[in-house]
């Protein structure tokens, strides 16, 4: 039976073909959610939540703005939602997943108006807006 060694220049790029598989380069990119109260003349709550983050209820009144960040575990599997309350109706909203980051890269920007959440890009308006 012939036993197998590894020569040091091969156990080196093993290392680091391992650390390079077990500590993703995407894990250090920072994703940011904003979300702004473009409601005319209400208040709006907001609570988001991922499976291992609660970021508890904050209350917005009309023209502010919160957010938060967070770094991805891996590729596809993080999802943020929010629950989003005003006086008269309440729903949530996928503030986040892959699809999202597709569309918008790092950074999304939600705008919550009286009937729709709209999602921007820099500034610019993406196609879509939820009803």
């Amino acid at each position: 039976m012939r036993r197998y060694e590894m020569n040091s220049n091969k156990k080196v790029l093993a290392s680091l073909w391992l650390i390079a598989f077990l500590t993703p380069a995407y894990a250090a990119s920072k994703h940011v959610v904003v979300i702004q109260n473009d409601i005319q003349g209400q208040d709006l709550g907001v609570h988001c939540k991922s499976a291992d983050d609660d970021l508890g209820f904050v209350p917005l009144h009309q023209g502010q703005q919160w957010g938060f960040y967070f770094h991805t575990r891996f590729i596809g599997t993080t999802h943020f939602y929010c629950n989003l309350f005003t006086m008269d109706s309440s729903h949530a909203l996928t503030v986040y997943d892959n699809n999202v980051h597709r569309y918008v890269g790092d950074t999304c920007h939600w705008s919550i108006q009286s009937n729709r959440s709209c999602l921007f890009k820099s500034d610019i308006q993406l196609s879509g807006c939820h009803d």
